[in-house]
């Protein structure tokens, strides 16, 4: 928190983040909370936005047109019932990004479950992490990094999540 909260309060945020750990650590609920961060319509509140304005509430909807979801149980162009994530919901990630940001601002795509893509699927997300659209910020999640390509690593800033002690 303390991390994040610095670097967009400096305006330095990076192109991508990739937050690595066990499932059911918090990485999904961090990735939200920025979201609604960088698209929160208010001006002030605390990290993770208001939460009660209207960008807030689409963001924890998972119905805000700036963030685009993907993941093995969110597809965008493949069944769900495939394996893998496969390069059509990449293509179609890229395409979505592409678009022009709904209120001007910021464009998030968080992908869940990176670790979980078909080889050529993270071969079309390395171009897409190489050539990110101005305000936009990818979100990474995933279990273990360990599966992804070196080079997607390497394109993002690692934020390794852990149990927190009772």
């Amino acid at each position: 928190w303390a991390y994040l909260r610095a670097v967009v309060a400096r305006g330095e945020l990076a192109h991508a983040y990739l937050f690595a750990g066990p499932a059911s650590v918090g990485q999904r609920a961090v990735a939200e909370a920025l979201a609604q961060e960088l698209l929160c319509g208010k001006a002030a509140h605390d990290f993770g936005g208001c939460g009660a304005c209207e960008d807030c509430i689409a963001v924890r909807g998972r119905a805000h047109p700036d963030v685009i979801i993907l993941s093995p149980a969110e597809r965008l162009a493949t069944d769900a019932e495939k394996k893998e994530i496969g390069i059509e919901d990449v293509h179609e990630l890229t395409r979505r990004l592409a678009a022009t940001a709904w209120r001007g601002g910021w464009r998030v795509a968080m992908v869940d479950g990176v670790e979980r893509m078909s080889r050529e699927a993270m071969t079309a997300l390395l171009k897409t992490l190489e050539e990110p659209g101005e305000r936009t910020v990818f979100l990474l999640i995933a279990e273990t990094a360990s599966g992804m390509l070196p080079t997607i690593r390497s394109r993002a800033v690692p934020l390794a999540f852990t149990p927190v002690a009772d």
